[in-house]
């Protein structure tokens, strides 16, 4: 699998050069998002709290995740059912990053590659076999863009 920036907007996931889902920025400034798969889930995500400190993500007006940033400098994804998850950045130039589980267990790598023709990013899927879901590999891109404008 891998993530491609279509436009300002929009980063597409694709397997074998078929679409399976994509995640759409409101505009380009904007931390509001929507993610739509192939079967027309679709998910909203906006910023929440007082001073925006962390992020929501609905589905028909109902929380089903929700993030922000620890003392640790890791983002900290918390799923329905008690599950949470922690988005790191590996390497001096932070050239990979990797959510993992409670217990350390990697669950998907994300690499970066620059494409300086349209001047953005592009990311490189890996992952261990039970975790193809492709709602959570695009909100961990919308993570790591959320992560990338909390660092720098």
């Amino acid at each position: 699998m891998k993530i491609t920036r279509i436009n300002r907007k929009t980063y597409q996931l694709t397997k074998n050069e078929q679409v399976l889902g994509q995640l759409t920025y409101k505009n380009s400034l904007s931390n509001k998002a929507e993610i739509t798969l192939i079967d027309s889930a679709i998910y909203q995500i906006k910023p929440a709290g007082f001073f925006k400190s962390h992020v929501i993500v609905t589905k028909n007006e109902i929380e089903i995740a929700k993030f922000k940033m620890n003392w640790k400098g890791q983002l900290v994804i918390s799923l329905q059912f008690e599950r949470e998850f922690f988005l790191k950045s590996k390497g001096f130039f932070h050239s990979k990053y990797i959510i993992e589980n409670k217990d350390g267990e990697k669950i998907i790598q994300l690499e970066p590659k620059f494409n300086w023709s349209k001047f953005c990013y592009n990311y490189n899927i890996s992952y261990n076999n039970q975790s193809q879901d492709k709602f959570f590999i695009l909100l961990a891109v919308y993570c790591i863009n959320h992560y990338r404008a909390l660092v720098s």
